[in-house]
């Protein structure tokens, strides 16, 4: 799975986080994309920029919910391409989300602890694997809510 550049990629996010991000991310020289509502469908690794795939939309493809990502993406598919038991079409997003691509583990831990001492106050982060690649921001945010409510069961 090769991205371009270092990205992240900004769901439902007020306009002071958005900020925040950008002084994290600029001097950092990471690409920031703030995903519209009407591109919620589409996969992330399509607005990541997968290699491959085009980074930027025409509305129309935007708004379509047909558009696809290469088959080729991934060199080894994942076993599950899906979130268990969440379809494509699932209910919007209900709360800001952050996605990374292409972030080594310094730039992580540098991302994340920039974020605590500006007060980010994003709690849905996720890191952009070949599995959720495939998978849109909706039924990444669901299934980022259900792997939270397990682990408040088990605390």
């Amino acid at each position: 799975m090769r991205l371009r550049r270092s990205i992240v990629l900004i769901y439902r996010a007020e306009s002071a986080q958005i900020q925040t991000i950008r002084r994290i991310c600029l001097p950092m020289g990471i690409q920031i994309l703030q995903v519209l509502p009407e591109q919620e469908r589409l996969p992330l690794g399509f607005l990541a920029g997968l290699e491959g795939m085009p980074l930027t939309l025409t509305p129309e493809e935007a708004s379509s919910p047909e558009v696809r990502e290469p088959e080729d993406v991934a060199a080894d598919p994942p076993e599950r391409t899906e979130p268990e038991d969440i379809p494509a079409d699932a209910a919007k997003l209900t709360e800001p989300m952050v996605v990374f691509g292409g972030f080594t583990n310094e730039m992580l831990d540098h991302f994340l602890a920039k974020s605590r001492k500006m007060q980010l106050g994003i709690r849905l982060k996720a890191m952009l694997t070949p599995t959720n690649a495939r998978w849109n921001g909706r039924q990444l945010q669901q299934e980022l809510k259900r792997e939270r409510e397990a682990f408040r069961k088990r605390t």
